[in-house]
């Protein structure tokens, strides 16, 4: 059976909305998806540098959003995968870089994945977050997740909890993860995700994820209010030998405050 996401850090929806980051560690094969060894095959996959861009769309007159990545995943056979991002995002007429490291480990019953990251300016990243998560097997093709995270900005800290379940059908995935987040040990906020992807052999992907609820955002570069959400992805990972690309479109509601439409392009580079 294929082992999960154990890290959002190491895929292309970084620069998304955090509760909607859930991407599989893996792609299934035939053999269970742990090839030769009774780990998933990941661990034992070709290092990797990503660079890639995304470009947002608000509908209340704010400027567009803007993010640039460049990231490096090194797998290291059974003691686990490590990855570094360094981005640029620009929202609210605003600048923060980022720097994001992350390591998974894999065990006989699933994948412990640890997260952390830092911004210097944190004029609306957060100043440092934190993720543990664990992505755990189950019979006859079911899995299941459990994350906390940790994040804390400028003016407010923001804690959350996920819980997921999944099943694989031949080439499909599908997936369901309920997150509570809540601003300040305040009122908790649930949102809702539902996702289904399909592989091939080559390691193409296409997913599809629909996601709604409420949850913490960011109104202004300064302010957090829980607010509902609807939000809408299609994404896709298309290898080309030695290079893949990675694309997603979305389109996402923030309550009353405005509206998203985005896109991301990059190159995947496999050595």
């Amino acid at each position: 059976m294929n082992i999960r996401r154990a890290a959002s850090l190491f895929f292309f929806v970084e620069c998304l909305p955090v509760l909607l980051q859930a991407t599989p560690l893996q792609l299934p094969v035939h053999d269970g998806g742990c090839g030769k060894s009774a780990r998933p095959a990941v661990f034992d996959a070709p290092s990797s540098v990503e660079a890639g861009a995304s470009l947002e769309r608000l509908s209340n007159g704010y400027d567009d959003w803007s993010c640039l990545f460049v990231k490096y995943v090194r797998p290291l056979g059974p003691a686990g995968l490590a990855a570094v991002e360094i981005r640029q995002e620009g929202r609210f007429g605003k600048e923060d870089d980022g720097l994001n490291g992350s390591w998974a480990v894999p065990f006989s019953s699933g994948v412990l994945s640890l997260e952390g990251g830092i911004s210097p300016d944190s004029d609306f990243l957060p100043r440092w977050k934190g993720l543990a998560g664990w992505n755990g097997r189950l019979p006859d093709g079911f899995g299941y997740s459990m994350e906390v995270q940790r994040r804390e900005y400028k003016t407010v800290e923001l804690n959350g909890i996920g819980l997921g379940a999944e099943k694989y059908l031949g080439r499909y995935r599908f997936a369901y993860m309920a997150a509570l987040s809540s601003l300040d040990w305040g009122r908790g906020e649930l949102v809702h995700k539902l996702q289904v992807q399909w592989f091939d052999d080559s390691t193409t992907r296409l997913g599809l994820t629909y996601a709604f609820g409420r949850e913490p955002t960011n109104v202004s570069a300064d302010d957090f209010l829980a607010e509902r959400l609807t939000h809408i992805q299609l994404d896709a990972f298309l290898p080309l030998g030695s290079v893949g690309i990675v694309a997603a479109l979305w389109h996402a509601v923030q309550g009353d405050y405005y509206d998203r439409d985005g896109v991301l392009v990059g190159l995947r580079w496999l050595f």
